[in-house]
């Protein structure tokens, strides 16, 4: 029987690194998709990074890697920029790679009539003054949503913490948590901030694997919620024991 093969657009970042991760784990073939096309760190490179095919390519121009796109099953896009040195930025990372993906692997899909799956890592939140984060990803995803055919799931998380990858973030989970339980993830005074729940970086790809691998999972947006059940059945299915 044919592996899955799940491409991860990005696959060199905080979130596509840890999704990949879990999938070499769950025993899928990974191909990770990066401006550079080399681990991040092959001094500390683990026996599942050396698993990774790991292929240089610009997320603005998709043709580049058509020949993997066409052999792939699911495709994720986990691109994004959150401190951004222009709105530039913003509006090609966040954005403008997420739609050229998109509309790239539609065109595939529709060519060779196989339904691939696209996932994007997206956001529900947006730290002080950094409202084009969430405006930018969300401009993606409406294009998505109204312009393709493409069998999509949208990941929207709040504030992603994970003491082992990013260890300056589990101290912020209880603050983030305090904030959204008085200003219940409403936008605060002239919109120089969004909060919402913190959700773990193991939730988030678990749940990405969930949504993958379920073909009932079509065409929606998934929440801190969604994503926390989701996380937990797939946890529990495959006994999977992991920490925050």
């Amino acid at each position: 029987m044919k592996q899955t093969l799940i491409t991860i657009i990005g696959g060199n970042g905080y979130i596509g690194r840890s999704i990949a991760k879990h999938a070499i784990n769950r025993g899928f073939n990974v191909n990770c998709i990066s401006r550079s096309g080399k681990v991040k760190d092959s001094s500390g490179q683990s026996h599942w990074d050396k698993k990774i095919n790991h292929i240089k390519g610009d997320a603005l121009k998709p043709q580049q890697f058509k020949d993997i796109l066409i052999q792939s099953d699911k495709i994720i896009h986990s691109v994004g920029i959150l401190r951004a040195q222009s709105d530039e930025q913003y509006i090609q990372l966040n954005r403008d790679s997420a739609i050229s993906i998109a509309k790239y692997v539609d065109e595939l899909s529709l060519q060779d009539n196989l339904a691939r799956k696209f996932l994007m890592i997206s956001s529900s939140h947006y730290p002080p003054f950094m409202k084009r984060y969430l405006e930018t990803k969300e401009e993606a995803e409406q294009i998505i949503k109204n312009e393709t055919k493409l069998n999509y799931v949208i990941l929207k998380p709040g504030f992603i913490y994970s003491a082992k990858e990013r260890w300056w973030s589990s101290p912020l989970k209880g603050p983030v948590d305090l904030a959204f339980n008085i200003f219940g993830g409403k936008q605060c005074k002239n919109n120089i901030v969004k909060f919402e729940s913190s959700i773990s970086l193991n939730e988030v790809c678990l749940a990405t694997l969930y949504a993958l691998e379920n073909e009932e999972v079509s065409k929606v947006s998934l929440f801190n919620n969604d994503i926390s059940k989701y996380a937990q059945i797939y946890k529990e299915k495959h006994n999977i024991i992991f920490t925050v």
